[in-house]
């Protein structure tokens, strides 16, 4: 997770050409980054198929690489699943063992991670990401997850009619079926609404 990250948060992504290649010097120059970390970033994306050398000293995009410069709400949500989940999901057992079976929204891997508190008035995630950032920035978390949940109803993987032609629904007769996904984008975006 750390490349997708670092790829998303340097913007290194938009900083090579779409049509042409580009030396790890000029791009190292470009995002700020010495010629060394942007190397061996870009070499440990190369693993997974996202950039390509088009000769030695140079790189240009793949298919994979392209796609957060075409769709920029895929590098919101790579953003999101970088620098707010994966923090989240490493605190999680901490928060377990603190808490057990809590459901207080700040007794929470997220809450640990980013100092959830009600004394502050940060009691969740939501009023946490409404609240992060100042003047123009703030709410800028907000605004990056709603681009995520953006990118992810755009994937054709996470499209609602998979569960529905995956499942015999008649099969449990008479009941009462909650879609939390749908429930969570539109707090995500009832909240984005009114924080901007």
């Amino acid at each position: 997770m750390f490349v997708l990250t670092a790829l998303a948060h340097f913007d290194i992504f938009s900083a090579v050409p779409l049509d042409d290649e580009i030396s790890y010097a000029d791009l190292a120059a470009k995002v700020g980054l010495s010629t060394d970390h942007t190397r061996r970033i870009i070499r440990h994306a190369m693993t997974n198929n996202i950039f390509a050398e088009s000769r030695p000293g140079h790189v240009m995009h793949t298919a994979s690489s392209i796609v957060p410069v075409k769709f920029p709400n895929v590098k919101s949500w790579i953003g999101h699943n970088g620098d707010d989940a994966s923090q989240a999901s490493v605190k999680m057992v901490e928060a377990m063992t603190r808490w057990g079976h809590s459901q207080e929204p700040a007794e929470s891997g997220f809450g640990i991670a980013f100092g959830l508190n009600t004394s502050a008035g940060r009691d969740s995630v939501f009023s946490f990401v409404q609240q992060d950032g100042k003047g123009d920035k703030k709410g800028w978390r907000m605004k990056r997850i709603g681009e995520a949940m953006a990118a992810m109803k755009g994937a054709g993987g996470y499209d609602v009619g998979h569960i529905h032609a995956g499942f015999d629904w008649e099969s449990l007769g008479s009941a009462k079926i909650v879609d939390v996904s749908a429930l969570f984008s539109f707090t995500v975006q009832t909240a984005f609404k009114i924080c901007v």
